[in-house]
């Protein structure tokens, strides 16, 4: 595997080091998960989109995305929005370990 230089002007470039259908897919999977444990915290705290977006500065868009998982959302996101509803680092690794559809077959 190659290490990627993250600075500026030398080796791969930023994107470029990036470009790799593999690596795109298992974001997406990991948003996917993270995106459908999200949206079954949220509503097992009986919050609703416009709520969680107020607290995280955001709008209720933000956290619908989150929860569809579109590309470009920010996992960096969503792992907050799961922790400010109270995920534990158990509950991120049963939503991670379930894959493509995680939310389901755990308990939170």
């Amino acid at each position: 595997m190659d290490i990627i230089d993250t600075t500026l002007g030398r080796g791969r470039k930023g994107r470029e080091a990036f470009q790799d259908e593999e690596i795109d897919a298992r974001f997406q999977e990991l948003r996917a998960s993270l995106g459908e444990g999200l949206r079954e915290m949220r509503l097992k705290t009986g919050m609703k989109q416009a709520d969680l977006a107020a607290r995280l500065e955001r709008s209720a868009a933000a956290v619908s995305f989150m929860e569809s998982a579109k590309p470009g959302v920010s996992i960096e996101l969503q792992l907050k929005a799961l922790f400010l509803l109270g995920a534990s680092l158990q509950d991120l690794a049963r939503m991670i370990q379930g894959g493509k559809g995680g939310g389901k077959n755990k308990k939170m």
